[in-house]
């Protein structure tokens, strides 16, 4: 077990390796030099950029530890004492050096404007004030920076890859005494990597070095700071159970089941934000996971797209607050976060209230908007943030705290409260004006009330519950059942009295004939007077002889009488028997009718008070939330009403408070003393329940002041900590942070957009060897499969493993934490891809598939080409133009069918920055420039919690491309997340070779669901009828039927040494119509060599080849043509010797010839000769081995 001192250290060092791209430069212009090592600076360079702030001594000539703190942590390799003789301590400075750069052109409106320069690889060094240079002491290594290493969407130049780099980083050692032995390993390295030199970069006569200071970017200060208390400061050692049990390597072990009671009458669950809809099933099993008392520190919901995670939080949010009240506590102060300013948005967006005309459901303290508080970076106050309510200060005395916190304000206050309040009485009471009770006070009564009111219904609820239990129990299928077995044994006890009184009667009867016997006939045994006596007495029991033992001695007048009082007693005992059971059946069924009639008394006074809002909900859903059990029913119906006022009632309780709170503060509450900090953050949450902020700004508004340590942080300063978009969370931003909170609760998906990492493997590496967190590649191999590792883990993974609960999958797998299952985002067939090869068939498809305008999937086939964009960026200029061209075709279809302005119906993503930059300027000439820049154009990130109805992807890629960026190391995640910004449709617009439908890929599973319906292959007419895309002196159209068989009968008549005929589609109809075979014959006779390239799986239905296909393959293979079946092939394309390309949306060898035929369609090819078709074609020969 690692300690947590160590796991720290780690974690640190990897936030301040990763940001070591963001530099500050020491000079404003590179340092010149005739070679391309540095081996020192001048006294004067020296002096210029000397930091007596930031001076750290070592001794050189044997490792020695610093006297003080460094960014870095401080190495443990001294000589024990830590101490040096004077004169061999030296003073340094720490600088990075980058001895190489490279450059890219950037675009400014458009046009190619100046070079840009990059640093992509630093040297950290130590330099004196004589400009003396020295290696680093303290373990730091060269750094590549990752914005240059490939793969990489952004529009940078690479210099290398990232697994080169992770193959390169083993076993690399860096001298430490000597400087110029040190240059030359950072060369070394720098070769290994990139495979050049550092003067291969030379730029003429003088070699440019850039000098920056090496310390913790601004961005990650506060966490640093933060870091710097928990491993040097006051905080060190002081851990708190909730940081511990994230950083518990061991997986938790229980994985506890919850009754359904448990589920749905949740004795915890009293307050719900959301008054519209109830939670769904797996959101409230995640709620009463997360409430129960066996989650005590840490819990992770996996959330997909479009199941609710928004809704959850709320309720979260909303029951903490609400309890608060209930236990007579304090405000509960909650934190929010997130890694990204989207994510923030999203929890922003969902804390803000919508205007009401009901009294109950809007606030009485003017001025709040929100339940929610955004703690900005100063950077950000103002900026992007809208109509949220902001604080940017750690004193907590700008923007909307200033202005919420006026104290001149209180009359105010105190009079709308009060207005308010009156008109909530008028409707509640009816009390007089001037007999208003105190506000408070009847608030908390209405609470309490209410309060009791779910209680006692879920006790009813749990009540009728067990109805059918006890039933079982007891014997019965069902009410009627009982019933049955109560009238039954009515009956047996009116029959038991019935048979008494014939008993009797009989052994009267038995007396009265043995009485009448003479006494000769009654004691002598002779034969005939035994004979006399058994047929009396057989004669009088008759009705109930067969009761008596066979061998029984009839002629003797005492047995009979015995057996006689034999069958009254069992009679008598039957009767108490029946009695008893009447009596508790009785009892069990008057109980159960009772309940049932308290119960639907409760539902039909519920839905009196409530139709309204249950019409609502049932138009909204369908029948989702009808015909539930008893539990369920409950529960829905509790959320939409009880829940949901209990909490506005203690919204109010609490604005009141705040009111009083704010009226009796004085001066001392601007201090920020530990206990002024935290009780001034207590009162804004009586009325912010949810304080709002990005990692990065947290530590910052979780510090106090004391006059002898200055600035300290809080440990545990909130109840509750919700990290939204868990999985985006990389492990060393919200390690620190996890100490200010007692309890956590990380809401995310592990198969969406993942961290953005900021070191390589290799680097993580060094770095969890240098901690002793690992001895091996074995036991990194362990900690990157836990989540734990800086470069490829996340903090939903390890949260996961800390959470109490599992959830198992449809196929048996099973996953830490809870999972929401119900999607209600995407139309059926889109969601359908996430459901199968993500999320592995788990998801419930609750939207359907509505009709629209559109398919929900569709392609359009554009035979572009993906070049590289000035550096590592991609982009296909064609693909671009034909995506816009379909914008400005279906522009109006779309705002018709939705009644929305366009940038409200679609967005566009794509994988490349640079053909977001190429689509933005294309939609701004063709369009419209205040249109296009309202359409959302960009990575997935752009829509990262957002969607439109349609979203319409650029993939930019060709054939040429050995990588696509979407397949990247076999992750679903980026296409996840693309597929599921879209409601109704998702359209991809790309060359569809690359999407092979037989792949084990991420593309490859799209591609089969894609290319599953012949409605999702969309009419590409459109393209060769654009002049954007082909402008009209450059090429000749064809747009008839007639036009295409007659230039397909030309090709073949004319052409002089090769014909290439891509038809993706074969049919021995077409061939025959247009008697190709014989025009196959005819050119190759002339020496013509011939290929036909057709699709391997687009004329395959139900796993075998369509008749007229396989005819028509027979009747090409019996010529001199090459048929080649290629996997992914949806040109419609004729190359003709070197000289013409003809390109188009006609099928060659399968379009109907019969204009009247229902299969017919419309097609334009274009005729394009000249320019670049010779190398065109040649490439084309290259892509598929002719």
């Amino acid at each position: 077990m690692n300690s947590i001192s160590n796991w720290l250290r780690y974690y640190r060092a990897s936030v301040i390796d990763g940001c070591r791209g963001e530099k500050g430069y020491l000079f404003p212009d590179p340092l010149q030099r005739g070679e391309s090592g540095l081996y020192g600076l001048s006294a004067d360079e020296a002096g210029r950029i000397w930091d007596k702030e930031n001076v750290f001594r070592f001794g050189f000539g044997e490792t020695q530890k610093p006297e003080r703190q460094a960014d870095n942590d401080i190495a443990d390799t001294g000589n024990g004492s830590g101490t040096v003789p004077e004169h061999g301590i030296t003073g340094i400075n720490k600088i990075e050096i980058a001895p190489i750069f490279i450059t890219s052109d950037i675009e400014h409106g458009g046009n190619t404007g100046k070079e840009k320069t990059y640093y992509p690889y630093w040297i950290p060094a130590y330099v004196d004030k004589t400009g003396k240079l020295y290696p680093p002491r303290e373990q730091e290594c060269p750094v590549f920076i990752r914005d240059y290493l490939d793969p990489n969407p952004g529009d940078r130049p690479v210099i290398a890859s990232m697994d080169v780099l992770d193959a390169r980083m083993g076993n690399r050692n860096f001298d430490e005494n000597d400087w110029l032995k040190y240059w030359e390993d950072c060369e070394r390295f720098f070769r290994d990597v990139t495979g050049k030199g550092f003067s291969d970069f030379q730029n003429g006569k003088y070699h440019m070095f850039r000098i920056a200071a090496m310390r913790e970017s601004n961005m990650t200060r506060n966490i640093t700071g933060l870091y710097n208390d928990l491993v040097f400061g006051s905080g060190a050692g002081k851990y708190t159970a909730v940081l511990e049990k994230v950083l518990q390597e061991k997986e938790e072990p229980r994985n506890h089941d919850l009754l359904e009671t448990e589920i749905f009458l949740n004795g915890n669950h009293f307050g719900q934000m959301n008054g519209e809809f109830p939670l769904s099933y797996s959101q409230r099993v995640a709620f009463a996971q997360f409430t129960s008392g066996y989650t005590r520190q840490v819990f992770a919901v996996n959330g997909p797209p479009g199941t609710g995670k928004t809704t959850l939080l709320q309720s979260v949010v909303a029951n903490l607050f609400t309890q608060s009240v209930l236990e007579g506590g304090e405000p509960p102060l909650v934190v929010g976060c997130s890694v990204n300013n989207q994510a923030i948005t999203n929890i922003l967006d969902s804390m803000h209230q919508e205007e009401t005309d009901g009294v109950l459901f809007r606030r009485w303290v003017p001025g709040i908007r929100s339940f929610g508080l955004y703690m900005a970076a100063s950077s950000r106050a103002g900026q992007g943030t809208g109509d949220y309510q902001v604080e940017s200060s750690e004193f907590l005395n700008t923007g909307f705290v200033r202005e919420l916190e006026d104290k001149a304000k209180v009359p105010g206050y105190e009079r709308h409260f009060r207005s308010e309040f009156r008109t909530f009485l008028d409707m509640d009471t009816g009390i007089p004006e001037g007999k208003e009770p105190d506000m408070g006070e009847y608030l908390l009564k209405k609470i309490k009330a209410l309060e009791a009111r779910i209680r006692s219904i879920s006790a009813l609820a749990g009540k009728r519950h067990e109805v059918t239990g006890t039933l079982e129990q007891a014997g019965f299928e069902d009410v009627d059942a009982l019933g049955e077995m109560v009238d039954k044994t009515a009956t047996g006890i009116r029959q038991n009295e019935e048979r008494q009184k014939l008993l009797e009667t009989l052994r009267s009867k038995l007396m009265e004939r043995y009485r009448r016997f003479p006494f000769y006939v009654r004691w002598l045994p002779f034969k005939r007077f035994r004979e006399l006596r058994e047929r009396a007495f057989k004669l009088i029991v008759h009705p109930v002889k067969d009761e008596f033992p066979e061998q029984l001695k009839w002629y003797d007048f005492h047995t009979v009488i015995s057996g006689m009082e034999a069958l009254e007693l069992d009679t008598v005992r039957e009767y108490q028997e029946l009695e008893n059971s009447l009596s508790g059946l009785s009892e069990l069924k008057k109980g159960i009718e009772k309940t049932d009639r308290d119960y639907q008394d409760f539902r039909t006074g519920w839905l009196r008070a409530y139709n309204q809002k249950w019409q609502r909900l049932v138009t909204a859903t369908g029948d989702e939330y009808e015909n539930l059990d008893v539990l369920q029913d409950t529960a829905v119906k509790l959320d939409i009403s009880y829940r949901n006022e209990l909490f506005w009632l203690c919204v109010h309780f609490r604005e009141w408070e705040y009111i009083r709170a704010l009226k009796s503060a004085d001066e001392a509450d601007k201090e920020r003393s530990e206990s002024t900090y935290r009780r001034k953050l207590r009162r804004i949450a009586g009325v912010t329940p949810l304080f709002i902020s990005t990692f990065h700004s947290l530590p910052r508004f979780s510090t106090y002041y004391t006059y002898r340590d200055g600035n300290r942080y809080y440990r545990e300063l909130f109840d509750l900590m919700i990290v939204d978009e868990a999985g985006q969370v990389a492990p060393e931003v919200a390690m620190p942070s996890l100490t200010l909170a007692k309890k956590l609760l990380a809401v995310g998906d592990e198969y969406q957009i993942e961290p953005v990492w900021g070191v390589t493997r290799g680097v993580d590496y060094r770095n969890a060897g240098k901690y002793q967190l690992v001895k091996g590649e074995e036991d990194f191999g362990k900690m990157e499969q836990s989540g734990f590792t800086a470069s490829g883990g996340s903090l939903m993974k390890m949260v996961k493993r800390a959470t109490p609960f599992c959830f198992r999958h449809r196929n048996g797998e099973p996953e830490k934490g809870a999972y929401l299952l119900e999607h209600r985002r995407c139309a059926d067939p889109i969601i359908q891809y996430s459901k199968d090869h993500v999320y592995k068939g788990s998801l419930k498809l609750m939207a359907g598939n509505k009709k629209h305008c559109l398919p929900p999937l569709g392609y359009i086939h554009v035979n572009g080409s993906s070049e590289k964009h000035r550096g590592s960026s991609r982009k296909n200029v064609k693909e671009a133009l034909a995506l816009v061209q379909w914008v400005c075709n279906n522009r109006k279809l779309l705002e018709r069918d939705y009644g929305e302005p366009l940038d409200k119906v679609l967005a566009i993503i794509t994988p490349f920055s640079a053909q977001r930059a190429v689509l933005k300027r294309l939609l701004k000439r063709y369009v419209n420039k205040t249109l296009a820049d309202q359409i959302v154009v960009g990575t997935v990130h752009a829509l990262q919690g957002a969607e439109r109805p349609v979203i319409l992807f650029s993939a930019v890629h060709d054939t040429r491309d050995k990588m696509l960026f979407f397949d990247y190391r076999g992750k679903f995640n980026m296409l996840n997340v693309a597929l599921t910004r879209a409601k109704h449709s998702f359209i991809v617009f790309a060359n569809m070779a690359v999407f092979d439908p037989g792949g084990n890929t991420p593309s490859g599973k799209l591609a089969a669901h894609l290319f599953g319906k012949e409605e999702y292959a969309l009419d590409d007419a459109f393209i060769y009828q654009s002049e954007i895309i082909y402008a009209p002196d450059r090429v000749e159209r064809i747009k008839t039927l007639e036009q295409h068989r007659e230039t397909l009968r030309q090709c073949f008549e004319t052409a002089e040494r090769e014909i290439i005929l891509c038809s993706p589609f074969i049919s021995i109809r077409a061939i025959e119509a247009d008697d190709v075979v014989r025009l196959i014959r005819n050119a190759a006779d002339r020496g013509v060599k011939i290929t036909v390239l057709t699709d391997k799986n687009l004329d395959v239905t139900r796993g075998g080849l369509r008749r007229n296909s396989a005819l028509g393959r027979e009747a090409i293979r019996a010529t001199k043509a090459r048929l080649m079946i290629v996997n992914g092939i949806h040109n419609k394309t004729i190359c003709m010797d070197d000289s013409v390309i003809i390109e188009g949306s006609f099928n060659w060898l399968s379009a109907s010839r019969d204009e009247n035929s229902e299969g017919y369609r419309k097609d334009i090819s274009v005729i394009i000769r000249g320019g670049k078709v010779k190398e065109e074609i040649r490439e084309f020969r290259s892509d598929f081995n002719i």
